[in-house]
């Protein structure tokens, strides 16, 4: 039976999952209906078209909806990922996930809610994506490797085996980290960058290899500020 799916956020990654979707439904690996995209009420105007499908509204017009639609976050930033989903979840919205069918994925790998896997990504053995993860285009995935929720891979990531990133984790594009180290919570890997050392909670590293250049606030900086 077709699902409702909303898509929140409007901009370039949103349009991506909707492609995604579309290319999921046509290969019968997925069967969503999507309605639109929900934005805060600054950034667009309920009715405008994006990719041929409306803006539905702000975060209120998930109210009296709950059972009647899922939603997935779809926007880059998992900061920004995160205040969003947040906000959904107050109306008690339950989450999807958007699988491309051109991602290849191992029957050992586990998933959460909200997860994003784009086109070209391979996932092997006994991986495991945490709510609302993303894994953007040509993504590899080895072996035991563990993303916490809101973890996003950009573009060209590659992680070897038995890696962990830590919640809200950010690798920029074309980035790698080798066999067993891990990545921080709310920490930046910056694009191209290699670690092989592992990196802690709240800072921004870049580099081959990687050097900790900046720390990031706090570790209630989300809950306090409502934003990065």
């Amino acid at each position: 039976m077709s699902k409702n799916l909303v898509i929140i956020g409007s901009g370039g990654d949103a349009r991506e999952t909707l492609e995604a979707v579309e290319a999921a439904n046509q290969a019968g690996t997925a069967d969503y209906k999507v309605l639109g995209f929900i934005v805060e009420a600054r950034y667009g105007t309920p009715g405008a078209l994006v990719s041929g499908l409306p803006i539905l509204g702000d975060f209120d017009w998930f109210a009296g909806r709950a059972g009647e639609v899922v939603a997935v976050g779809a926007v880059g930033s998992p900061v920004l990922r995160y205040r969003l989903v947040e906000r959904a979840a107050r109306y008690n919205i339950e989450f999807g996930n958007v699988i491309h069918p051109g991602a290849v994925i191992s029957s050992s790998v586990r998933l959460g809610w909200g997860v994003i896997v784009e086109a070209g990504c391979v996932l092997t053995s006994q991986v495991r994506l945490g709510d609302h993860t993303h894994v953007n285009l040509a993504c590899s995935i080895s072996h035991d490797t563990v993303l916490d929720d809101f973890a996003t891979l950009s573009p060209g990531v590659h992680l070897a085996g038995r890696v962990r990133l830590g919640e809200g984790c950010f690798m920029g594009i074309g980035s790698v980290v080798i066999e067993g180290k891990q990545v921080g919570k709310w920490s930046v890997i910056g694009a191209g960058s290699v670690v092989i050392r592992d990196i802690p909670d709240r800072v921004t590293a870049v580099g081959v290899p990687t050097k900790i250049i900046s720390s990031q606030p706090p570790a209630n900086w989300i809950t306090q500020s409502g934003e990065k």
